[in-house]
């Protein structure tokens, strides 16, 4: 289901294409809606766009998931356009990703990843509780991780 904002002067995208509105109802459980304002997608509900073969999340900029945000099992070399917030768990699993920019700053539930690829693990994690992660530079992500949270994980 969508639910569009208002168009306001100085708006940033005013609308999104018939390809990106597809894509989101095909891979929202629940309500998005799209902010004229700033150009963004919010989701009451889960974002799920698994084992599809993307490499981009089609231009959308996601704001905030209430539930789960899932991109796992693509070819996302960012995370660029992934949700600012979410209200349960990001999975970015099996995904060559090349850096982490582009990450939620806050997830309620657990950052779900494998950094394989990953080049850079520079990234802002005091919004993230839990940290489940895999990859020959993972370590440093965590050992990140533990030292602000004090967490062991």
């Amino acid at each position: 289901m969508k639910i569009f904002g208002f168009t306001l002067w100085g708006s940033s995208k005013s609308s999104l294409t018939p390809l990106q509105e597809d894509f989101l109802n095909k891979y929202t459980s629940g309500i998005w809606k799209f902010n004229s304002q700033n150009g963004t997608v919010s989701v009451d509900g889960d974002f799920n766009c698994d084992k599809q073969n993307l490499d981009s999340l089609l231009g959308i900029t996601f704001d905030f998931v209430t539930g789960n945000f899932s991109c796992a099992n693509n070819n996302l070399p960012s995370l660029m356009g992934s949700p600012r917030k979410v209200g349960g768990n990001f999975d970015c699993t099996k995904n060559p990703l090349e850096n982490l920019e582009g990450a939620p700053l806050e997830i309620s539930g657990t950052f779900w990843s494998d950094f394989f690829g990953l080049r850079s693990v520079e990234w802002t994690n005091e919004g993230i509780k839990e940290a489940r992660t895999r990859g020959p530079i993972a370590h440093k992500m965590i050992d990140s991780f533990v030292s602000w949270s004090g967490k062991q994980i």
